[in-house]
């Protein structure tokens, strides 16, 4: 399938602190190209419709460190203990895998869908998205954000949270659950809850500062 290239269409100034960053909806088949001083995104040519709030120009100086923030609709069991089973698997192969990459993430499930984030280096976090990409356990899987960081903000290799009774009110303050059912969530608000999820547990455990 023929494939083109999405590049900004216009400049500006650096927004984000010296890196340049894309953010917005984009189908899974995205892939991240790099070229002398620039990046964009290629996608398939039935793509669909290709939400873009900010594709801007790459700087030719780049940080190693990079994060994916994406969000899907699961495939799992409406069995209960069966659910329960395929996501204990889901973070046990993914924390081997992870670990071996060096990858640091955190998962959010809520309801029917999932949203996540994954840090490391470029090629390592690029490898990883492709392999989650490719799991038949969700569907319409979609880019929020990619971005260079400075550091890494989490601290485990594989962590996932839902909603319980201890963090319903992370859950309930940051509204994510109506924006994925409209297919908009915001990459900050799922950045947002996955650090205030891990801040809230590691704060239980008597942790009252994380240093990355």
């Amino acid at each position: 399938m023929p494939a083109r290239q999405i590049l900004p269409d216009r400049g500006g100034p650096d927004l984000c602190g010296g890196r340049r960053t894309f953010t917005g909806c984009y189908p899974a088949r995205a892939k991240i190209v790099h070229g002398l001083g620039w990046a964009g995104l290629v996608l398939p040519e039935r793509a669909g419709a290709v939400r873009i709030s900010d594709l801007e120009v790459m700087r030719a100086k780049r940080t190693s460190l990079v994060h994916i923030i994406y969000f899907s609709r699961l495939n799992l069991s409406a069995d209960p203990t069966k659910r329960s089973e395929q996501i204990t698997e889901i973070g046990r192969v993914a924390q081997k895998k992870n670990e071996f990459s060096v990858i640091t993430s955190f998962l959010i499930i809520e309801g029917n869908f999932a949203c996540q984030v994954i840090e490391g280096e470029r090629s390592s976090v690029h490898e990883t998205f492709d392999r989650v990409s490719a799991d038949q356990r969700h569907r319409d899987v979609q880019i929020n954000e990619w971005r260079e960081i400075a550091k890494r903000e989490f601290v485990h290799s594989f962590k996932s949270a839902q909603r319980t009774a201890t963090n319903e009110g992370l859950f309930a303050k940051a509204n994510l659950l109506p924006m994925l059912q409209r297919g908009t969530p915001k990459a900050t608000a799922i950045h947002g809850l996955c650090l205030a999820l891990q801040n809230d547990a590691m704060s239980r455990q008597g942790i009252d500062h994380l240093f990355i």
